[in-house]
């Protein structure tokens, strides 16, 4: 079966023979090249494989694989997922290597509210006892 591809590439050349100076009568007419073709539901249907075809043979209708098809997508997905793992990794490590600092923080966060609030105790601790001097009396004012 002749195909555009190759009767294409015969005009080409007779093009090409004609612009570098060959006179057209000069050129032989000649026929595209043959190429075999199969159709690959035919092929399925009959239970041929590929490799009892003639060499350079051409098959239409092939119906693509899912990676021939979705390649580049999922090699892509494949890539973003990878990337996704290595920054959760990342984070996690970062998480456990802040979580000591962060404890320290906290329990000295806690003594801090305990004194501040054993503190306010002890400074409201005098106007519960009416045995203790009156504020006016420690700072001074006049009666």
């Amino acid at each position: 079966m002749w195909t555009i591809e190759g009767i294409a590439a015969k005009l080409a050349d007779m093009t090409l023979r004609v612009a570098n100076g060959t006179r057209p009568q000069d050129i032989p007419v000649q026929n595209g090249p043959v190429t075999a073709m199969f159709d690959w539901r035919q092929l399925q249907r009959w239970d041929i494989r590929e490799d009892r075809l003639p060499p350079g043979s051409v098959i239409r209708f092939r119906k693509l694989t899912m990676w021939e098809q979705y390649k580049w997508r999922i090699g892509s997905g494949i890539v973003v997922m990878g990337l996704q793992a290595l920054l959760i990794g990342a984070l996690l490590v970062e998480r456990r290597r802040l979580a000591g600092p962060n404890l320290n923080c906290r329990k000295h966060e806690e003594h801090l509210e305990q004194l501040v609030q054993q503190r306010t105790a002890e400074a409201l601790e005098p106007a519960t006892k009416p045995w203790l001097p009156t504020e006016r009396r420690v700072f001074f004012w006049p009666t």
